[in-house]
């Protein structure tokens, strides 16, 4: 098995307490009065609160940054697919009335705001092929051929 000392070069440091946190970013230690090893991970982020989407669905796919943002396709309830397009600017989601040309789920997204891309999915109870472009203001459909 290999050692800590044999990754890194040095061994893990044995301490009575927890430095602190600006001497300990990025550190594994252990410490002996708790025994337990202990490490400090440095900046890590947090979740924070934004705008509800404006249709509640599962399944959706998304593209963007976060303040701006793309959500598409998915279902609603009852299960029906969606072809509901939403923009949000880091506050707010806005319905835009350019929405997908094949309602679907389960499908994958990528790309900006202004150059979004729909993929794949389930458009009923068959996979769907199906490949859109969202430039901001409209969707494209797209033609894709698999060999």
């Amino acid at each position: 098995m290999t050692t800590y000392k044999e990754l890194f070069g040095k061994y893990v440091q044995n301490v009575a307490s927890d430095p602190t946190s600006t001497d300990a970013e990025g550190q594994i230690w252990y410490n002996s009065t708790t025994g337990a090893f202990r490490t400090a991970l440095g900046g890590v982020g947090a979740w924070s609160s934004g705008g509800s989407l404006n249709t509640a669905r599962d399944a959706l796919a998304g593209a963007g940054t976060q303040t701006a943002g793309l959500a598409f396709g998915g279902r609603t309830s009852p299960p029906t697919n969606s072809t509901a397009t939403e923009l949000y600017n880091g506050t707010s989601w806005t319905n835009n009335p350019n929405s997908m040309n094949t309602a679907r789920r389960i499908l994958a997204g990528g790309g900006t705001q202004t150059a979004g891309l729909a993929i794949g999915g389930y458009d009923g109870p068959s996979v769907s092929a199906a490949t859109e472009e969202f430039t901001g203001t409209q969707t494209l459909s797209r033609t894709v051929t698999v060999s």
